[in-house]
């Protein structure tokens, strides 16, 4: 079970760390979620999540960000190699389950190419 956890340094916490990845990474959009993303050197793959009050309250804001955090932490293993990714969420994302958010994201990131299984439903 432990290889499913998440530790902290799985996280982007510092604003330096979000704004080198706005400024020097790459960004794509899915239908409610704006996904930016650099490669790193460490060892694994990080992830931060952005919820702005345009999107809802507090309760709706930490709700899709916990979502987004279940969504890494089941399928941190799916990616090819180490990157640093930043979830921006939409206003649409506070009225999506898990599954909607998983396969939202795993077909935009299957797209992109940074997924290490072929098909998406294996991860």
């Amino acid at each position: 079970m432990s290889t499913f956890s998440l530790k902290k340094s799985y996280k982007i916490i510092k604003r330096p760390d979000y704004l080198k990845i706005d400024r020097d990474g790459s960004k794509f959009r899915t239908k409610n979620f704006i996904i930016l993303y650099l490669r790193n050197s460490a060892s694994h793959s990080r992830f931060g999540v952005t919820a702005t009050k345009k999107i809802g309250g507090a309760v709706q804001r930490n709700r899709v960000k916990r979502l987004i955090k279940e969504f890494f932490r089941l399928n941190q293993h799916c990616f090819k190699r180490p990157t640093d990714f930043i979830f921006i969420a939409g206003k649409g994302s506070i009225n999506l389950g898990y599954a909607e958010v998983r396969d939202e994201l795993l077909s935009a990131l299957s797209k992109k190419g940074m997924l290490r299984a072929l098909h998406v439903n294996s991860c």
